[in-house]
């Protein structure tokens, strides 16, 4: 699940806080939290039987959709790899924008994504290289860029990683405030996804655990980590 960080109304009309927001999702059975660095320590302070792993986003950026600002950025955090490993983290994420007004933008994606890449296997951590644009193209730079994940937005964006021979897991952004959340999730396991990535944003707590439980049993036999 990718957590947007946030306060949020439950139905019952009680406000939960970041903690309790990350706890709930937490006992939901999912195998995965995709957290901001600042919010890594709610989730590893859980006292839990099971926990999700850690996913660290490695990026920040103004770049958020709707109109593009006149400065776009995505930066990374400076030695991200190594307070991923101290937040015992499974792997990191980095963002990979392509967007034909901004081609200074992609640039600066790929050199961060190179850099994170030298670290993470320098300490043994899977990178997930997130394609926020649509198009074979960008999936196929993000394999050249060695990506041990990849996420995407329409499975059918993933054609070159058959054409590629690569066997690379892949992951489907959905949207959990959409209705149609579980179809979705049901066409991309169709599609041959290893896992959803699930967003959160603007998503009432209880509906978002409701659906977060209902595609994690759909995945069940779709392991998030493994090829």
């Amino acid at each position: 699940i990718s957590f947007v960080p946030g306060r949020t109304e439950c139905a019952a009309g009680r406000e939960l806080g970041l903690p309790d927001r990350i706890l709930e999702l937490a006992l939901t059975g999912i195998e995965a939290l995709h957290l901001p660095l600042g919010l890594a320590a709610h989730l590893q302070s859980l006292d839990l039987p099971v926990r999700p792993a850690l996913i660290v986003q490695a990026d920040v950026t103004n770049v958020t959709g709707g109109t593009l600002p006149p400065t776009p950025f995505c930066r990374t955090i400076d030695n991200l790899t190594e307070h991923a490993v101290r937040a015992d983290a499974a792997g990191i994420s980095a963002r990979l924008f392509e967007i034909p007004e901004a081609p200074a933008l992609a640039a600066q994606c790929l050199r961060n994504i190179q850099r994170l890449k030298t670290a993470c296997d320098r300490f043994c951590i899977p990178m997930l290289i997130d394609c926020r644009t649509s198009g074979t193209a960008q999936i196929q730079r993000a394999l050249d860029a060695g990506a041990d994940l990849i996420a995407v937005d329409n499975p059918s964006d993933f054609a070159a990683l058959t054409s590629s021979g690569k066997r690379i897991p892949f992951l489907v952004r959905i949207d959990a405030a959409t209705p149609d959340a579980r179809q979705n999730a049901e066409r991309a396991y169709s599609a041959g996804a290893s896992g959803v990535l699930l967003k959160t944003a603007d998503s009432p707590t209880d509906s978002l655990t409701e659906t977060a439980r209902a595609i994690h049993a759909l995945s069940r036999g779709n392991a998030f980590l493994t090829p």
